[in-house]
């Protein structure tokens, strides 16, 4: 997901948005802007900084950064309700300064806005399949196509994320743990709103090799 969208931000001439622990500054980007950002998803606030200021961050196909996701489900809870609760956070904080930006006529602010306001793929997936449901129930044709043409462009932006990821395989395979995944989502939910909360506090992932060490003294 972090090569598809933005690379495709870049190529429309956007700014590709900032992901984690991948991406660089320039001396003179930090003397313009300074990182300051202390919120859950500081990379996602210093982005939102940057396209305000009028800076845009490029993408480098070339380049590769890898990161380490937590394997235990203790840690990815802790990252996941981090990530979903600050951008919660973030909307709350940002929605009202981008769309002024844009009634004034920076319609460059228009992508990060709309961005910004886009729900996790998860939920919006889970949402469409309710009213998918719901519009045959009621036998109203047009709900349930929204929903397909909506359930079909999502299940398009997988494929072509899946085919760009170094094993297309195991990503297909991954798709089976979806509804549990979705059920999970849901049971994340009071903490994701703990997260939201502006005096929530950063808490570190704990790393796998972590997680895998002994507990006790070894005998």
């Amino acid at each position: 997901m972090n090569v598809l969208r933005p690379r495709g931000r870049h190529r429309l001439g956007l700014s590709c948005g900032i992901f984690g622990n991948g991406f660089a500054l320039s001396a003179e980007t930090l003397s313009k802007v300074p990182y300051t950002p202390n919120s859950l998803v500081e990379d996602l606030e210093y982005h939102l900084h940057l396209i305000r200021a009028g800076i845009r961050v490029s993408f480098l196909n070339d380049a590769a950064v890898f990161g380490e996701m937590p394997e235990n489900t203790t840690a990815a809870s802790s990252q996941r309700a981090r990530w979903e609760g600050g951008r919660i956070l973030m909307r709350r904080l940002w929605t009202r300064p981008l769309a002024l930006e844009v009634l004034r006529g920076r319609l460059q602010m228009l992508e990060p806005l709309l961005d910004l306001l886009a729900l996790p793929l998860a939920t919006e997936a889970a949402i469409l399949l309710l009213i998918l449901t719901a519009g045959l129930a009621a036998h109203i044709l047009w709900l349930a196509f929204y929903a397909l043409i909506g359930g079909a462009a999502i299940a398009l932006y997988i494929v072509v994320a899946a085919m760009l990821s170094p094993e297309p395989g195991a990503t297909f395979g991954a798709l089976a743990s979806v509804p549990a995944f979705l059920l999970w989502k849901i049971t994340m939910i009071p903490r994701t709103r703990r997260a939201a909360r502006t005096d929530a506090a950063w808490v570190r992932t704990q790393r796998n090799s972590e997680s895998e060490a002994p507990k006790g003294p070894l005998v």
